[in-house]
C-alpha cells in the first residue's frame, strides 16, 4: 500500500464524512508529491526550527485570524453593544437581530469550521511533538503548552457560542469523523485539562518579543476567566491574583496608551504584519464615512459616567448633520503598511480583565471590601474613584457595579458583553426590548446545517 497525504482539511464534519466514505472503498493509495511550500508531517517536527514554525501557525493561520476578527464583530452585534451599519451582508445583519439561520455561511465557516481548523492543527502538532523527534526537550514542552492553550481557547469560544460541541482530539482528521457532541460541562472539563497541562509545560518568560506568544501568565489569565465562568470563584481569584501581583511586569497605564503594543497592561496580543490591529479596520473610518461596526447610542449613553477617561479615549464620534455615530477608538490605526509601520496589535488578554474577574470572584465569596478595592483600582485609572465611598457595601449593588464596569472596560473586545449577558442571566431582560426578533433560545447560535444534517448533530433548540 502506498502512502498518501491529506492536506488542508479544515472542515470538521461534512467534508470528512464524504472523504471517509470515498477512502473506505479504496485498497491502494497513490503517491502524492509534496508541493514546494509543504512538507510531510513527519518532517515538520524533525528540528527545533521546523517544530517552532509549525506551532507558530496556530497564531497566524487564516483560520485563527478570521475567527478572531469575527468573534469581535458578530459577538458584539449579537449583544446590546454594537450595530452593523453597512447592511450589505444579510448574513451579518442576522446576528444583529438575533435571527440567524442554520444555513448562515458565517456560522458554518468563521465560527465553526475555522475554530475546528485551529484545533486540527493543534492536535497534529501535539502528535508530532509527542512522537519520535529530535526537538530540544525544553522547547518541546513550551511548544506543547502553546498547542494545548490554543485548543482550549477555541473550545471555550465554541461552547460559549454553540453550547455542547464535539471535542476532536485525534491528530488524524479521519479518526475524528463521527465524534459526538459533548455537553458543556464535558467541554469545560477538557478546557481545564488542556490549560492545567499547558501551565505545567510553558515557561515563565515570554518566548517572543512584545508578549505575542503564550507563557505561564497567559495561561493563568485564561484559567481565571474559565474558572469564573464555571463559578469556581476561589480558583478564579487565585489565578487572577497571580497576574495582579506581578507589579513589575503588568500595570494599568493610562487609557490613552494601554492598547499600543508595548503597553505593560497587555498579557498577550496577536502580532500583525504591519503593526496595526486588524480588529480596528472595521471600527475605524474617516469622517463623514461611517464605520462598518459602531457602538449603539443607547449603550454609550447608559454605560459611562461623566469624567470617565475610557469614554474620552476609547470612543470618538462621526457627525453627519444631526446624526452621531459612535466609533470604537481603542485602536487608533485603521491601516498601516511596510512604509508606515504602526504600533498596535490585536490585544487578546489584558490586566484590567483580571481585576474584574477577581472583583466578581471576591464578591461571590462575600469579600465585599476586596471586590470594591479591585473595582476602585480600575475606576481610579479611568478618573472616577471609589463608587461606594462612605457607603455600606451591598452585595447586589456591588455586583451591578461590576457588570457596569465590565461594559465600560471590555466593549468591542472578543464578545465579552455577549458572553456576560448569557452567563449572568441578563440576556432576556436586556435584549427582548431591544430586538423584536430575539428569543431566549437564540442565546446559542444554531449548529451549522451541514453539521446537523450530515454529521447528525442535534440542532440547538429553536432552530429546527
Amino acid at each position: 500500500m502506498k502512502r498518501f497525504i491529506l492536506k488542508n482539511i479544515t472542515v470538521f464534519g461534512s467534508i470528512l464524512i464524504a472523504l471517509s466514505s470515498s477512502l473506505s472503498s479504496c485498497k491502494d493509495y497513490v503517491d502524492i508529491p509534496v508541493s514546494d511550500n509543504s512538507i510531510y508531517s513527519k518532517d515538520a517536527f524533525s528540528t527545533d526550527a521546523s517544530a517552532t514554525s509549525s506551532v507558530l501557525a496556530l497564531y497566524s493561520s487564516d483560520q485563527t485570524r478570521s475567527n478572531i476578527l469575527n468573534l469581535n464583530y458578530l459577538g458584539g452585534i449579537s449583544s446590546d453593544e454594537m450595530v452593523y451599519l453597512l447592511q450589505t451582508d444579510m448574513g451579518i445583519a442576522d446576528f444583529g437581530t438575533n435571527t440567524i439561520s442554520p444555513s448562515n455561511g458565517l456560522i458554518a465557516s468563521q465560527l465553526w469550521q475555522y475554530p475546528y481548523g485551529v484545533i486540527r492543527m493543534a492536535n497534529q502538532a501535539i502528535a508530532g511533538l509527542d512522537g519520535p523527534n529530535s526537538v530540544n526537550p525544553s522547547l518541546k514542552n513550551q511548544l506543547l503548552g502553546e498547542c494545548y492553550f490554543w485548543r482550549a481557547y477555541q473550545l471555550f469560544n465554541l461552547t460559549n457560542m454553540f453550547g455542547g460541541v464535539p471535542i476532536p482530539l485525534n491528530s488524524n482528521p479521519l479518526d475524528n469523523v463521527g465524534v459526538p457532541k459533548s455537553s458543556v460541562a464535558e467541554v469545560y472539563a477538557q478546557i481545564l485539562k488542556d490549560l492545567t497541562t499547558a501551565k505545567d509545560l510553558v515557561g515563565d518568560a515570554y518566548p517572543s518579543t512584545l508578549r505575542a506568544r503564550v507563557n505561564k501568565s497567559v495561561v493563568s489569565a485564561f484559567l481565571a476567566r474559565v474558572y469564573l465562568y464555571n463559578k469556581d470563584y476561589a480558583n478564579a481569584e487565585k489565578e487572577a491574583s497571580t497576574l495582579i501581583s506581578q507589579t513589575s511586569v503588568y500595570t494599568l497605564p493610562s487609557p490613552a496608551t494601554n492598547f499600543i503594543n508595548t503597553s505593560t497592561e497587555i498579557i498577550i496580543q496577536q502580532a500583525t504584519q504591519f503593526g496595526n490591529s486588524t480588529i480596528a479596520a472595521n471600527y475605524r473610518s474617516t469622517a463623514p464615512n461611517k464605520p462598518v461596526y459602531a457602538l449603539r447610542n443607547q449603550f454609550v449613553n447608559t454605560t459611562f459616567e461623566i469624567g470617565d477617561a475610557r469614554r474620552t479615549n476609547w470612543i470618538d464620534e462621526v457627525v453627519n448633520g444631526s446624526e452621531i455615530t459612535y466609533r470604537i477608538n481603542k485602536y487608533k490605526l485603521a491601516t498601516a503598511s511596510a512604509t508606515t509601520t504602526g504600533n498596535e496589535f490585536n490585544v487578546m488578554f489584558r490586566l484590567a480583565e483580571q481585576y474584574l474577574i477577581r472583583a466578581e470572584a471576591r464578591l461571590q465569596q462575600n469579600n465585599l471590601t476586596g471586590a470594591n478595592e479591585d473595582l476602585t483600582t480600575l475606576r481610579t485609572r479611568a478618573g472616577l474613584g471609589n463608587k461606594f465611598a462612605g457607603q455600606t457595601l451591598n452585595k447586589t449593588a456591588l455586583m451591578d457595579a461590576i457588570v457596569q464596569e465590565r461594559k465600560a472596560e471590555l466593549f468591542g473586545e472578543f464578545a465579552h458583553r455577549w458572553f456576560d449577558l448569557k452567563r449572568l442571566g441578563l440576556a432576556d431582560a436586556v435584549l427582548t426590548p431591544l430586538k423584536p426578533g430575539y428569543k431566549t433560545d437564540y442565546q446559542l447560535y444554531p449548529i451549522p446545517a451541514s453539521q446537523s444534517l450530515q454529521a447528525g448533530y442535534e440542532q440547538n433548540k429553536g432552530y429546527n
